[in-house]
């Protein structure tokens, strides 16, 4: 029972605005939790229709020390007992409750969804001003994220009816089950993943159609330059120097060298074997660091246009600073 709550209990809201979304749903044999954005669902060993307030029944349920026995009050609350534990959870009456069930067209997701949504989330965007990029763009046979200074698009392989954006809590939920789902179920307004065949999450969409999709192939087509073999050598380089970064977090790359500044004699720098950086060049330390996580090769020749970079299953493009 315990673990049923507790992998529902990330879907239920914190704020009681609208109480029934600070409340599980336990019917049929099922709990589930609906936050007005992400719903959770897993089949529990509960014979009751009730809508216990989520914090105090999961609390209730961690402090029983055994055997646990549900029953209802008159008073319309649930009591939770095992041993001499006792506590009594508020429940709402069904017909204030909202919550939702999976719907749409269902779809096997094959064998590297879930591989792609680990590569990716990294790279998604934090600007709220952007919402569209805060998440995972997903369509037929690929998937795409960005944080506006890197792009990149991971190969799937599956078909899908319509174009959506994943939002990042859903994103957030993915990784933290951390189960490859092995169907969706699609509608233009929600996924729906399923866990095998008693647990699923399903998720509101971001609207898709903000994403720049000419752009992104504008910059796809015209970044095909030589690849230099990315080596751990540079990434550990650029992992030291991080403490030494001044307030713009900017690393400069030449020909052998990875350096906080542009000028010899200042800041702190790392001789490596070589770049394949011709000319000197600049970027974010943090973006040279998620670059380690996704990318094998890269075409500096570009810079300062952006630079094309490949990994397993996976393509993009990185922007640079101005020296």
């Amino acid at each position: 029972m315990l673990d049923a709550l507790r992998f529902v209990a990330t879907a239920v809201a914190r704020k009681d605005y609208v109480p029934a979304l600070t409340h599980y749903k336990i019917k049929d044999g099922r709990v589930t939790g609906f936050n007005g954005v992400l719903a959770l669902s897993s089949d529990i060993d509960v014979d009751l229709d009730i809508y216990p307030n989520a914090t105090k029944f999961l609390a209730a349920i961690r402090a029983c020390p055994g055997t646990i026995a549900l029953s209802m009050t008159p008073a319309n609350k649930l009591a939770v007992k095992s041993g001499k534990f006792r506590s009594y959870v508020d429940c709402l009456d069904g017909e204030d409750a909202i919550f939702v069930e999976p719907e749409g067209e269902e779809i096997d997701l094959g064998p590297n969804f879930m591989t792609g949504i680990k590569t990716l989330a990294p790279l998604m965007g934090i600007d709220a001003s952007r919402p569209w990029s805060m998440g995972i763009k997903l369509q037929t046979g690929s998937m795409f994220a960005t944080n506006n200074v890197m792009l990149a698009e991971y190969w799937h392989g599956v078909t899908l009816p319509v174009d959506v954006v994943i939002p990042s809590a859903a994103i957030d939920e993915l990784l933290r089950i951390d189960e490859p789902p092995t169907r969706v179920q699609v509608t233009e307004r929600s996924l729906s993943f399923w866990f095998g065949e008693n647990r699923w999450m399903r998720t509101a969409l971001v609207e898709a159609t903000q994403w720049p999709v000419h752009r992104m192939q504008e910059l796809f087509d015209a970044s095909r330059g030589p690849q230099t073999e990315l080596t751990p050598e540079f990434f550990e380089a650029v992992d030291t120097l991080k403490p030494f970064l001044n307030e713009h977090g900017t690393l400069y790359l030449s020909a052998d060298r990875v350096s906080t500044s542009k000028e010899d004699g200042e800041g702190t720098s790392i001789d490596v074997a070589s770049t394949g950086v011709l000319e000197m060049q600049a970027y974010h330390q943090k973006h040279l660091a998620l670059l380690g996580e996704v990318a094998d090769t890269i075409d500096w020749t570009s810079y300062p246009r952006p630079c094309a970079f490949y990994g397993k299953g996976l393509r993009g493009v990185m922007i640079g600073q101005r020296v």
